[in-house]
């Protein structure tokens, strides 16, 4: 189920719009255009679905980390060449650091 979600987000964000900015840009440009707007992509995600202690650090700080991974994932595209082993690290993510994260609040509270 992560991985089929996973790659239907990939196809949107490393498939179309990663391929539509290298047409025009070079790897870095593109890579961090793309971390900007899936950052922002899940920002409903971070606002309505995250149980942050104090929000004005949680929000930008997951923010900042699901940058960092859409880096990660644009060199995976950009290596690969494919968005299947993009979707499958993106739906590894999605299963291990969530449900991590989800573990982790349920015992520390």
């Amino acid at each position: 189920m992560s991985t089929g979600s996973s790659l239907l987000e990939e196809v949107v964000w490393r498939g179309n719009f990663h391929v539509y900015l290298r047409q025009r840009y070079s790897f870095w440009p593109t890579a961090i255009l793309t971390g900007v707007g899936w950052s922002l992509w899940h920002l409903p995600i971070a606002v309505l679905y995250k149980p942050y202690i104090m929000p004005a650090v949680g929000i930008p700080a997951y923010l900042l980390l699901l940058f960092g991974f859409s880096i990660v994932l644009s060199i995976i595209r950009e290596v690969g060449q494919s968005i299947v082993p993009v979707a499958i690290f993106h739906g590894m993510m999605n299963v291990f650091l969530l449900r991590g994260w989800t573990a982790y609040d349920r015992f520390s509270r």
